[in-house]
């Protein structure tokens, strides 16, 4: 079976050419020295800026409920679910443990 690089390269010993948004999240250690794109890679590292945003729009919201006394882990998920915001995935309910994770993120 052919490998995706070897089916939408133009037959030279280079990649294809990186879109420019894929370039913003694309960092450079996610190519290796012959230049090939190491997919693993980089889709970590666009989950992780994607998360890191999520969480920067969140935090207004997280800082208002814990204003409020809403504090634990729990009653803050509860809360974004009921308040009807998505998770970082967009899809899916809060559970105690992605709040745990977005807050890390804050710090």
């Amino acid at each position: 079976m052919p490998n995706l690089f070897a089916l939408i390269s133009d037959g030279g010993d280079h990649p294809p050419p990186l879109s420019p948004l894929v370039r913003v999240f694309l960092p450079l250690e996610a190519m290796e020295d012959t230049g090939k794109f190491k997919a693993g890679e980089a889709a970590r590292t666009v989950a992780m800026v994607r998360a890191d945003a999520r969480a920067s729009q969140l935090a207004p919201v997280v800082a208002e409920l814990r204003r409020s006394g809403i504090t634990s882990w729990y009653g803050i998920a509860r809360e974004l679910n009921r308040r009807g915001i998505p998770t970082v995935s967009g899809r899916g309910i809060w559970d105690p443990g992605q709040v745990r994770r977005m807050m890390d993120r804050l710090k």
